[in-house]
């Protein structure tokens, strides 16, 4: 896990669930919320499809402008067999 904590996703994932990432990501900076969270299922760089709880969440400036959105996301595969 530590090599990956603020790393780009496209080091992790496809190129295709990257840009995906990002779109979500513009929503939140558009709209200045944080999306309810929502299982994915991800296929990473070796071929292996896991399933994940994904939250994104804004980071705002003093002054209330959103600066960054920050992705968590869980591995719940094992709990989903």
């Amino acid at each position: 896990p530590e090599d990956v904590v603020g790393g780009k996703v496209e080091s992790v994932f496809r190129t295709d669930r990257s840009f995906h990432g990002m779109t979500l990501d513009q929503h939140v900076f558009r709209v200045g919320m944080p999306m309810t969270p929502f299982e994915e299922e991800l296929t990473d760089s070796e071929g292996v499809t896991r399933t994940f709880l994904t939250a994104k969440f804004p980071i705002r400036t003093q002054d209330g402008a959103v600066s960054a959105v920050v992705t968590s996301s869980l591995d719940i595969t094992a709990q989903k067999r």
